[in-house]
């Protein structure tokens, strides 16, 4: 046999050997690299990351700031009213009051029973917390009978006068305090006055 044939004999062997080891083995070795090669990429992203995220002006897009919102404080309400409804109230209505821009503030309201006609300069309406009386809402010309006026079937018309002072964001603020009304002798009501809010504030 011819050195030639001899040769090409020796590399159609070595190609008969080398080939199938090299279509079997080559798809795992690639797959390993990618798989180190992805490993490390991840890596690389999450130290990059996380030196960013040291930094204290770095901030990534999409994410919400590190410090807690704040939000504007609650407007204070100008406006409070009282329910008389419950016994043992022996009265029943609704008294509301109105703070006005020149912190005076206006009082409104009417009863459906509870009172006796021709008594109204009797009765007292006032403002008390726990221990000690706050505000007196009688008129101080005590002309109470001018604007509360009592019908026979123990009602009264609706109401309205002007106290001349802020009884909602002043220092006596009726807001958590009781308005109490009676007369010499009797309680006819006591409630406890309540804050309201409206999109007006």
């Amino acid at each position: 046999m011819s050195k030639n044939h001899t040769f090409v004999l020796f590399l159609a062997t070595l190609l008969l050997l080398y080939f199938p080891i090299y279509m079997f083995c080559t798809p795992l070795f690639v797959s390993e690299s990618k798989s180190k090669d992805h490993d490390l990429l991840l890596l690389d992203h999450f130290v990059s990351v996380s030196t960013k995220d040291n930094h204290p002006s770095y901030r990534p897009p999409h994410r919400p700031p590190h410090h807690p919102p704040t939000y504007p404080p609650l407007p204070k309400p100008k406006r409070a009213y009282v329910k008389f409804n419950d016994p043992p109230d022996v009265i029943k209505g609704v008294v509301v009051f109105w703070e006005t821009p020149s912190n005076k503030t206006i009082i409104v309201g009417q009863f459906s029973d509870g009172f006796s006609e021709g008594d109204e300069k009797e009765y007292t309406f006032k403002v008390y917390n726990e221990t000690s009386e706050l505000v007196d809402l009688k008129p101080k010309d005590d002309a109470l009978d001018k604007i509360f006026k009592i019908r026979s079937n123990g009602s009264t018309d609706p109401f309205l006068f002007v106290f001349d002072d802020p009884l909602v964001t002043g220092n006596d603020s009726v807001i958590g305090n009781y308005l109490v009304i009676g007369r010499p002798g009797s309680l006819l009501g006591k409630n406890l006055v309540h804050g309201l809010l409206s999109c007006a504030n």
